[in-house]
């Protein structure tokens, strides 16, 4: 639980931001709301619990090709 403003809001202002609407975002979270997974911010939403292997697979997918 983030204290200012939720993940969703922070994906948001990402994606609103000329300057990193571009960045891959990789949403981790325990709960999944189907409402909110309809206006998707991010690239990859991943169910805790997560595993480092995949998280490192996520990582290196959406950073390829990006340079």
């Amino acid at each position: 639980m983030m204290p200012v403003m939720d993940g969703y809001e922070l994906c948001a202002g990402v994606r609103a931001n000329p300057e990193t609407k571009n960045i891959p975002i990789i949403m981790l979270a325990a709960v999944v709301s189907t409402m909110l997974a309809k206006e998707k911010q991010w690239n990859v939403l991943v169910a805790k619990p997560a595993y480092f292997e995949e998280l490192l697979a996520l990582v290196n997918e959406l950073t390829s090709g990006s340079e």
